[in-house]
């Protein structure tokens, strides 16, 4: 019961400081799509990002991240207002968030990781769960180097996974507490390490698992990047705003600062390169405070971005660095449950 009271003080606390001081709430979506698993928390179903952009226009108006930056340097207050930001790039962002963002007319802007632009290739924390949290066979026991570090795995019974064990854990996710079975605690400690290395590194352990699964099997296609034509297609229209997520999509504080600056900056060349125009915006990957760092602060900066994005909850106005804007994570919520969430800040 004191957990509790004090967890409601601070949320009225909270919605108390949002109510007197006027701001933006900056929202931040990855992927919108009906998908059978989803460990990271990453996805929005379709139905219940229609239902979240209707509260939204009824509560507060959309506006874009270029119109909150004029706010910004004008240093204009804003209340009641709201962005709508998606990372990484998926290409569900072009065939089911874009026509509901147009439905709406809700201004979005969609930070990309452009090295995996057109590529057929998962991003790198799917093709983890594609390797253990999807039907297939692994030795018992098996290691996997990652840098100095040898890892020791012994999956078990679970050395062999099927289409059963598959859909009976199919609802397991970082938040459940327990791992239900050796596969989940390995991609756990896998995640975990391939989070906080190089991209060398990562790639390197990545290939040792395919080897160890005899995956020789293509991306699926449900968790592929935009090729190059799509991003054309996604910002065709204006509603849509194109920003830069790294090339690799590393954890830019465990990096070196040659290898940030390279992150940063070629982000930024590669999407100029293909869209013909000033890429102004930034997320960083992952984007809690402990995931960047000065060097990629000055990075940031001195490869000619007017903004950046990162991951933390609080309200945007113009006394916010404009080099750490917050946002919100969504989750996948249906409508009560996103009106309840939006209490707290609208």
């Amino acid at each position: 019961m004191r957990i509790r009271g004090v967890q409601r003080m601070r949320l009225w606390g909270r919605m108390l400081r949002n109510r007197l001081a006027p701001g933006a709430l900056i929202l931040l979506y990855h992927r919108i799509n009906e998908l059978p698993t989803d460990p990271q928390l990453l996805n929005v179903r379709p139905g219940h990002f229609r239902k979240h952009l209707e509260i939204l226009r009824k509560v507060a108006q959309p506006i874009s991240l270029r119109e909150f930056m004029n706010a910004h340097r004008e240093r204009r207050k804003l209340r009641r207002v709201f962005m709508v930001t998606f990372d990484d790039g998926y290409r569900d962002n072009l065939e089911l968030a874009k026509p509901l963002l147009e439905e709406y007319q809700a201004p979005a802007t969609v930070s990309v990781a452009s090295g995996y632009v057109g590529e057929n290739r998962e991003f790198w924390w799917d093709e983890l769960e594609r390797l253990l949290l999807t039907p297939g066979k692994l030795p018992y026991q098996f290691q996997i180097r990652i840098r100095e570090r040898v890892l020791n795995f012994d999956l078990g019974a679970y050395s062999t996974y099927s289409v059963s064990d598959a859909k009976r854990y199919a609802f397991w996710n970082v938040a459940h507490p327990v791992c239900p079975t050796s596969r989940h605690s390995a991609y756990l400690v896998l995640y975990s390490e391939l989070r906080t290395t190089n991209v060398a590194a990562r790639d390197e352990a990545l290939r040792e698992l395919r080897l160890l699964a005899g995956d020789g099997a293509t991306a699926r296609a449900d968790y592929l990047a935009m090729d190059r034509q799509e991003i054309r297609q996604l910002r065709n229209g204006g509603l849509i705003e194109i920003a830069a997520h790294s090339v690799n999509h590393p954890c830019l504080s465990c990096i070196s600062p040659a290898e940030q600056q390279s992150e940063i900056r070629n982000s930024k060349t590669d999407l100029e390169k293909l869209l013909g125009i000033d890429v102004q915006g930034f997320a960083y990957p992952f984007g809690a405070s402990a995931d960047y760092d000065s060097h990629s602060l000055h990075f940031v900066g001195r490869s000619g971005f007017d903004w950046a994005l990162s991951n933390y909850p609080a309200m945007a106005s113009f006394h916010t660095d404009r080099f750490q804007l917050p946002r919100v994570l969504v989750g996948d919520w249906n409508g009560p449950k996103f009106t309840h969430f939006l209490r707290e800040w609208v």
